[in-house]
């Protein structure tokens, strides 16, 4: 049976990145920072090849996926856009420090949704959802080896679930430009989601 190599890559850096604001419906480009830094992980041999390319619609994600794959025509996945953060958006954590909603959300504590935002659980099921449609759609097309781009909170919610070994939400994080290659393998995805993280790009 065959088996599908996923490279699953974080955006470049945004200016909102390098201040450690929350941004996640907010439309950014990257910084020329974040670009040069794209730059330098493709010539240096970073990314590997691939035959087919999705995206997060995001501009941050489409202009990573114009430097680092510019010869790819890539598919846009609207879920796989990062969370919304309602009105924790465009905020630092310090910026947040005396919020007692964002002190409980940022707990994990159950139930707490920042006001105009984005539960947590709604949210990793709609980026394992939208990651699950990603595998079908390669499994229908006989595409074994593909990329996708999108954000830290999409990456890491879908290895949190999906991800063995299994490891808690926060241990998937990655830099900018940054990811994981996975390893689909049919039998054991049909069985649960289940797929291998077998190496850090």
């Amino acid at each position: 049976m065959h088996t599908y190599r996923i490279h699953i890559i974080r955006h470049g850096r945004t200016a909102a990145n390098d201040d450690g604001r929350y941004i996640g419906s907010t439309d950014l480009p990257l910084c020329d920072e974040g670009k040069k830094e794209l730059e330098a992980f493709k010539n240096s041999g970073l990314y590997p090849d691939i035959d087919a390319l999705y995206i997060s619609p995001m501009r941050r994600c489409v202009q990573t996926a114009g430097i680092i794959y510019p010869d790819m025509t890539p598919t846009p996945v609207k879920n796989l856009r990062e969370c919304n953060f309602g009105r924790f958006e465009n905020k630092t954590a310090n910026d947040l420090k005396d919020d007692e909603i964002f002190r409980r959300w940022l707990s994990g504590e159950q139930g707490i949704v920042p006001e105009g935002g984005e539960s947590t659980p709604d949210f990793i099921m709609r980026s394992v959802a939208a990651f699950a449609a990603v595998v079908e759609d390669l499994m229908r097309e006989g595409i074994r080896h593909s990329g996708i781009i999108a954000h830290g909170g999409t990456i890491m919610s879908v290895l949190s679930v999906c991800g063995l070994p299994e490891r808690p939400f926060s241990d998937w994080m990655c830099g900018s430009g940054r990811g994981y290659t996975l390893l689909v393998t049919p039998s054991i995805w049909m069985r649960g989601y289940k797929l291998e993280v077998i190496g850090r790009i």
